[in-house]
């Protein structure tokens, strides 16, 4: 669409926004030489231009909606651009900007804007006028902190025109509808008093409590949101909660009437003094009871995280077996039937294993060697002694040195050395050779007349030739 630059006596100056029905300007009527905000209808919104002659005929009926808390409309129109309609311009934010710039709103503050929007809502019921769509978007804040409500003619030309209901309705809006209108039923001032009260959450939260990706489950949350007791946030009083069970209710018997009333009781729940012992007991058993129920979810969702955890570890380890399994059998079908298949490596011995090696099966045969070897050795060495190879060897040549006692006769010590030096010998063959002491010996000189001393002694002679034993003397 090319930028439109002026729409019969109004000047575009700047474009504000686009919605599902229409696109806002910042427009100048330059006939009462006024800003005004000039609303657009979107081409393909109706099938026939008799349909939109129709809708702003509806609309501009809300031009008798003059209030300060009101975006009144001053006109309707249509222009070789298409079909319009014109508001009072609020020169300010919408509230559902507001908030997403700077968060939620102080409770003076909220409760400032909700009394408000309640008056407007109040004085359209006087003229018999419902909005239908009260929500952040349609609240504007003006520059001396003033809520307008607009959309009373948009609204009231789409309930009265050939569009069905299903299709006014957007996820968006569906989050500040009470359960009946999503259901299908007509808008009620009890409906905008439960999506005051459902926009009075948001602007105190900053997020909308029913707040869903679809329509189904936005009706669902409706539904359940007060199975459990209503926790205002921490920056309200928490006497309100029973004045939002109230206005939330699904029950269209247990709400408010209207607006007026909602404000009202919000008033006196915070005013001083106002504090019922009664009420105040009901809410500590609330908080209790509702501790309780949270611990016992989060428990219950920790349980269920463990469950899914250990579910999804089994999965895992039966799908690495099974592709185990796959790749073995398409191995074996790759392997040609006549090529003998390749050993499987050994799996590592363990450390018991590679400490002690195995024994030998061999053991009962050199068991039975060493027996026989030893007998067969007994039995050599038993042959050996008996036939004296292994006789033990006397010296060749041993002197028996008597001594000669003082006055003896010398002849008769002569033929006792003869005898003695003729008496059989034995010599026996060393197996090593023998070395003589380094400490030399003197012989004595055995002559008759000699007497040996006591202390002298004779080292025998060991021949290491072997000599055969003497005859002994016959001689006398």
């Amino acid at each position: 669409m090319p930028t439109i630059t002026s729409l019969g006596q109004y000047r575009i100056e700047a474009e504000l926004g686009s919605g599902r029905f229409s696109k806002t300007y910042r427009a100048y009527d330059m006939v009462r030489r006024k800003p005004a905000a000039l609303k657009l209808l979107h081409p393909d919104l109706l099938d026939s231009k008799q349909s939109y002659r129709d809708f702003l005929s509806q609309a501009g009926q809300a031009a008798e909606l003059v209030h300060p808390y009101i975006a009144w409309v001053w006109e309707t129109g249509e222009a070789e651009q298409g079909f319009f309609l014109v508001e009072r311009f609020v020169n300010g934010p919408a509230l559902a900007s507001r908030l997403d710039q700077s968060g939620p709103l102080p409770w003076e503050q909220a409760l400032q804007v909700v009394d408000q929007i309640a008056q407007a809502l109040e004085f359209a019921y006087s003229k018999a006028w419902v909005h239908g769509r009260v929500t952040p978007h349609n609240i504007l804040l003006g520059p001396d902190q003033s809520a307008v409500l607009s959309d009373y003619g948009l609204q009231h030309g789409l309930r009265l025109s050939q569009i069905s209901t299903m299709l006014q309705i957007s996820p968006y809006d569906a989050q500040y509808l009470p359960p009946e209108v999503l259901q299908g039923q007509p808008a009620n001032p009890s409906a905008d008093t439960y999506a005051l009260a459902s926009t009075l959450l948001e602007m105190l939260a900053g997020k909308n409590p029913f707040a869903a990706p679809s329509l189904a489950e936005i009706e669902h949350k409706h539904l359940t949101l007060l199975s459990e007791p209503l926790f205002p946030p921490e920056n309200a009083p928490w006497q309100i909660s029973r004045v939002l069970e109230q206005a939330l209710s699904t029950e269209l018997t247990e709400r408010f009437k209207n607006a007026g009333e909602f404000v009202a009781a919000l008033k006196r729940a915070t005013s001083p003094g106002a504090i019922d012992p009664n009420e105040l007991a009901r809410r500590e058993a609330q908080v209790e009871t509702w501790h309780l129920a949270e611990q016992q979810t989060r428990l219950q969702a920790e349980e269920t995280a463990r469950q899914a955890a250990l579910e999804q570890a089994r999965r895992e380890i039966q799908e690495q077996a099974r592709q185990e399994v796959e790749a073995l059998e398409l191995l074996e079908a790759e392997t040609p039937a006549n090529e003998p298949s390749e050993e499987r490596p050994r799996p590592a011995a363990s450390r018991r294993e590679r400490r002690r090696p195995p024994r030998p099966r061999s053991w009962p045969v050199w068991a039975v060697a060493a027996i026989i070897l030893v007998v067969l050795a007994s039995y050599w060495l038993d042959q050996r002694l008996s036939t004296g190879d292994l006789a033990q060897p006397t010296p060749a040549a041993t002197t028996v040195l008597q001594p000669v006692a003082k006055g003896t006769d010398p002849g008769v010590a002569t033929a006792a050395s003869a005898a003695v030096s003729s008496a059989p010998t034995q010599t026996f063959i060393p197996t090593a050779s023998i070395k003589p002491s380094p400490t030399p010996t003197k012989k004595p000189t055995l002559t008759p007349t000699s007497t040996p001393s006591p202390t002298s002694s004779y080292t025998p002679s060991i021949t290491p030739t072997r000599t055969k034993p003497e005859k002994p003397d016959q001689r006398p």
